[in-house]
């Protein structure tokens, strides 16, 4: 269905110019039938969908007379096989939206063929011719054919019996036809799509689910290491406070309490002259003595 307006200047409707002055504006909008193919992904329990392509193309022998009717034929001809059979109501086939082989060969899909059946195709238009020229008990879709439309009316009320239909109503007060047009576009798709929820696409779902497992076999050796330092540590602190003397800390006084003897510094010191000492070191062997509350290193 397609919808072609003109839209005149506010000054035309105050009476302040005439129609030959007044400046127009013109778009067109349609509704067609398609069929969708969405990406859904379902986060903390919302579904979002995201439209990946979209097919029009129909069948070409869909939508056809169950009999042979030269004048059915002739008629889609002339309409340009238009869907609106306005007063020439006959039996006719599905129609069927074909998706096309080189995107179902290469797509996940289970289903390429989708069929709308006559009655689906003729309450849709009863509901647009509705809303278009309202609803009349005396008129029925047979009879029902494209004029134009003006609103407002000029002596006519803009709303209720006798006036403009609620669609033109809606329109008018828009401020974004081709927007009004898309939201009603979403919701006759919505429509159509809640009509399935007794025989639902059944999906898969896939949870994320993080499992820590400890293996504490593993923690096994570095416990007993920190338990050994906590333990060397406590006796530490213990020999310092039983010994009465100073913490050293990171003092040199540490260092040079276990200087090495008079003999061992005479052997260290001819050693370094000669450039022997790395030879010295290797085969040096050397103990710690306590003499006199002061340690030593000797040689042995």
């Amino acid at each position: 269905m397609a919808m072609q307006y003109l839209k005149s200047n506010e000054s035309w409707s105050e009476g302040r110019t005439i129609w030959e002055e007044t400046d127009i504006s013109s778009q067109e909008c349609a509704l067609f039938f398609c069929v969708n193919e969405y990406h859904d992904v379902l986060s903390q329990g919302s579904l979002q969908e995201t439209i990946v392509a979209s097919f029009i193309n129909r069948t070409t022998d869909s939508y056809r007379p169950e009999e042979d009717d030269p004048m059915v034929e002739e008629f889609f001809k002339y309409t340009n096989y238009s869907l609106d059979m306005g007063n020439r109501l006959v039996n006719l086939s599905d129609l069927q939206i074909r998706i096309p082989d080189q995107h179902f060969l290469k797509s996940n899909l289970s289903t390429q063929a989708f069929n709308i059946t006559q009655t689906a195709i003729v309450s849709l238009f009863g509901y647009l011719n509705e809303g278009l020229w309202g609803y009349d008990p005396d008129i029925t879709y047979q009879l029902m054919a494209p004029r134009r439309l003006i609103y407002p009316a000029r002596g006519a009320p803009t709303r209720g019996i006798g006036g403009s239909s609620s669609l033109m109503v809606g329109l008018e007060e828009s401020n974004d036809i081709p927007s009004t047009i898309e939201n009603v576009a979403l919701s006759l798709t919505k429509w159509m799509r809640d009509r399935d929820l007794d025989d639902p696409e059944k999906g898969t779902s896939t949870a994320n689910t993080t499992i820590i497992h400890i293996r504490w076999y593993f923690f096994i050796f570095p416990i007993i290491n920190f338990l050994a330092g906590i333990i060397f540590t406590v006796l530490c602190i213990w020999e310092t406070q039983r010994s009465g003397r100073p913490v050293w800390k990171d003092s040199i006084l540490a260092t040079l309490s276990c200087a090495p003897d008079g003999d061992l510094r005479t052997t260290l010191r001819e050693a370094a002259e000669t450039d022997k000492l790395q030879e010295l070191s290797r085969s040096l062997m050397v103990t710690w003595h306590k003499d006199k509350g002061v340690g030593h290193l000797k040689e042995t």
